[in-house]
């Protein structure tokens, strides 16, 4: 409804423009709209800002719940706590191994050479042989519980990087300087994921859309200066062609009489070049060249 109010009255205005001189728009002043959502699911624990208040970036406005994350990041700091605790059990572990396989290989390497001499029954050479095999399967063992912590300790700090990013997304902070237009839940209300939290008006980018006839587009390139004007004010605020479109429209778009059926335009759109709070958003203002 109230984009179609706007429409309706963008329509109005534009007619009584045609009344104006053939340099002179009139149209509605236009403000970014951001919307702030919910990126999880938990209760509103802080506010620290009203509808009405102005913003500087970086600015926190809310934080939704996040003891959850906490609880479960600390549950994987002790997990991997406990990783660490056995990496060092089987270095300790690897260690020994390796020095029980260099007795064995040793002490193998005696017994061939008394069995060589007859001075040793074989049977003896085929024993150690058998418990140096074994010390090395265990310490392959090892090793690959040694790989499997590596793995472990990977996966924990993966879902340690996506909990300090859920944590993150609590934190509701303002992207650009800007004005608080509507908060939509109160302080201990669910906030539901996805839903908007928070709507701000971005008061550093203003812009007006204005549709120019073919032979005032001849005339239009981007880059070239305006002038805005508030009804009521004499005070007039340099702007800037930022963008034309290539495509010719029928306006108004809401009121189709024979006249204006053929009437086809090209809309321009021009952008404050400085930030101001004169300016709101719907507000009729009148544009001309700077």
């Amino acid at each position: 409804m109230k984009r179609i109010m706007i429409a309706l009255i963008l329509a109005l205005l534009i007619l009584t423009a045609c009344k104006r001189d053939a340099e002179e728009w009139t149209s509605l002043a236009e403000l970014r709209n951001i919307t702030l959502s919910s990126q999880t699911n938990g209760n509103l624990t802080d506010l620290f800002f009203q509808e009405g208040d102005n913003v500087q970036r970086g600015d926190i406005i809310a934080i939704i719940d996040t003891m959850a994350f906490h609880l479960q990041k600390k549950e994987i700091k002790a997990s991997m706590h406990e990783l660490s605790i056995k990496k060092q059990s089987n270095t300790l572990q690897l260690q020994q191994a390796e020095k029980e396989i260099a007795y064995l290989d040793n002490k193998a390497q005696r017994i061939a050479s008394l069995v060589e001499a007859e001075s040793s029954p074989e049977q003896n050479l085929d024993d150690i042989k058998n418990t140096l095999h074994q010390a090395e399967s265990q310490k392959k063992i090892i090793e690959k519980q040694n790989e499997a912590i590596v793995a472990n300790r990977e996966q924990l700090n993966a879902r340690l990087m996506l909990i300090d990013k859920s944590i993150k997304d609590c934190i509701l902070k303002a992207p650009v300087d800007a004005f608080i237009n509507q908060i939509y839940y109160e302080l201990s209300e669910t906030v539901t994921m996805h839903r908007p939290v928070v709507e701000l008006i971005d008061m550093v980018e203003t812009t007006v859309m204005i549709y120019v006839s073919q032979t005032q587009l001849a005339s239009m390139n981007i880059g070239d200066k305006m002038l805005v004007k508030v009804d009521g004010s004499n005070k007039e605020f340099p702007a800037t062609v930022i963008k034309i479109n290539n495509k010719s429209e029928f306006t108004p778009k809401q009121i189709l009489t024979p006249d204006n059926r053929t009437s086809l335009v090209y809309g321009v759109k021009i952008k404050l070049d400085e930030a101001n709070t004169e300016i709101k958003d719907g507000m009729p203002v009148i544009v001309k060249r700077g």
